[in-house]
């Protein structure tokens, strides 16, 4: 099997990230969250991968609601795990009682390492803790169960995808014999036929790749294998090379992505060439390229000039590290998967942002204003965008301890809830008259006012009022409008 594929042998097939925890635990506590993490083949792998890699494991236990831990039960029998049931159906409650238990564990006894197997984010406080007091944390969780930059709490990250299995491959039809050798001019002939009735076949049985955009493989290979047209035993890569010269996978030397590239069709020339007894040529692969596949994904686009706007300075400049964490962490957003190396490259084959100091780490990246071509009839002018100088811009909040981090966000997520329209009307009265507003300046006069934290986005306010303002983000500069009943 190709790097980058996973196959599909049983419901629930598990896909581990690259990462892998490092060294081996002498003493280890295991504390699952069940309402978090409770699929059985999930939670089998991590018992199975825990177990090989601390010497002795000392605490074993899960804590959720009962029909979370009733969907585990085989699970955590085989694996001698404790289930901790919550009485009260309230996800605090689990959570604190993980909590206190964690605590209580490493306190009373010489633990080195604990596994937490979540992906909430309300055990942030928790890992910092332990770290503090020494222990290696490790997290386990499923790969669309996680928070953003885990890797910055925990020591090491385990992610783990769930894949669909297929159906049962029903045995295909006795092909007839093949026909006795025939002039290398109809060969030729023949396997390019080949070649294109597998074509036909993968794009049947996979129709979002006539799109041209890049698919998962692993979601291509598992409707391969479920029509029969990839089987078991044969390896991706080698597959393609064969009958898919259509197709590109990508990155090297690990794909997970494919894209169908169609090949130049000549089809006058074949059959004079195959009466003529002359050898037909197979046209060259074509290489998709993927800049351009990049400068029409008007979604990564616009979350890139969105990450943008939300980390630039005063001039309009933002970082491409702050960029980055705008972004999130790599399983969140990864630039390999869009056929890039690094992230400052694939800004450059957007050519939508203009970067400065390439090639050192000073590099940073400014959103450029989106021109017409000269070649097709001009669009529609937009109303100019109302801006003014803001003196707050958008910058990460001071550091402090975990118990005081997590009081402080909730102190925030509190204050956003009760900012009213008006109250936004009131700081910036420039709304009242329906014209659009720059976004950036909303958020900075936002902040002048005390009502908008210098690390929160202006958009934790707005989206909130869905009727009154409406948003435009998929333009330079990003603009707000206020379409209430006071706007003229």
């Amino acid at each position: 099997m190709a790097a980058g594929e996973l196959m599909p042998v049983a419901p629930g097939t598990l896909h581990p990230a690259p990462c892998t925890l490092q060294g081996t635990a002498r003493s280890l506590a295991l504390f699952i969250d069940a309402d978090n993490l409770c699929d059985p083949t999930a939670l089998d792998h991590v018992l199975t991968d825990v177990r090989q890699r601390a010497e002795r494991v000392l605490y074993k236990r899960a804590y959720g609601r009962a029909e979370s831990l009733k969907a585990i039960e085989s699970v955590l029998w085989r694996h001698g795990v404790r289930p901790v049931a919550n009485m009260i159906v309230n996800k605090v409650t689990t959570d604190s009682a993980l909590v206190i238990d964690a605590v209580e564990a490493v306190c009373t006894n010489a633990i080195d390492a604990v596994a937490i197997c979540s992906g909430d984010a309300d055990f942030v406080p928790l890992a910092t803790w332990l770290r503090e007091r020494g222990c290696q944390v490790w997290c386990f969780s499923l790969a669309d169960r996680i928070f953003a930059n885990p890797e910055s709490f925990y020591d090491d990250v385990v992610l783990m995808e769930l894949v669909a299995a297929p159906a049962a491959e029903t045995p295909r039809a006795a092909e007839p014999e093949p026909p006795a050798p025939v002039e290398p001019a109809k060969g030729a002939l023949s396997a390019a036929a080949t070649e294109q009735d597998a074509e036909q076949r993968v794009l049947k049985a996979f129709p979002a790749l006539r799109s041209g955009l890049p698919q998962h493989l692993n979601a291509v290979v598992a409707a391969l294998r479920q029509q029969g047209i990839l089987a078991l035993s044969e390896k991706t890569a080698v597959w393609f090379r064969q009958h898919g010269a259509a197709f590109r996978l990508f990155p090297d030397p690990a794909p997970n992505r494919i894209v169908y590239c169609p090949l130049p069709v000549h089809a006058p020339a074949v059959p004079a060439l195959a009466s003529a007894g002359a050898s037909v040529p197979v046209p060259p692969q074509s290489s998709s390229d993927p800049s351009a596949v990049v400068r029409q994904d008007v979604r990564l686009l616009a979350r890139l000039r969105q990450a943008a706007q939300d980390s630039q300075d005063a001039d309009g400049w933002a970082t491409v590290s702050a960029l980055r964490m705008q972004l999130g962490a790599k399983a969140v957003f990864d630039v390999r998967s869009h056929g890039f190396a690094t992230l400052t490259k694939l800004l450059l084959a957007t050519q939508a942002f203009e970067l400065r100091a390439v090639g050192t780490p000073q590099v940073a990246v400014r959103v450029q204003p989106v021109v017409p071509s000269r070649e097709v009839p001009a669009a529609p002018v937009a109303p100019e965008v109302v801006t003014w100088p803001s003196r707050l811009g958008r910058r990460p909040a001071p550091p402090l301890p975990a118990p005081l981090h997590a009081l402080r966000a909730s102190l925030q997520r509190l204050a956003l809830q009760r900012v009213r329209r008006e109250d936004v009307l009131q700081a910036v009265p420039e709304l009242v008259f329906g014209a659009p507003c720059a976004l950036h300046a909303v958020a900075g006069r936002l902040r002048d006012k005390g009502l908008l934290a210098p690390a929160q986005s202006a958009l934790r306010i707005l989206e909130r009022h869905p009727q009154s303002f409406e948003i435009d983000l998929l333009h330079h500069p990003q603009s707000v409008r206020h379409v209430g009943p006071l706007a003229r």
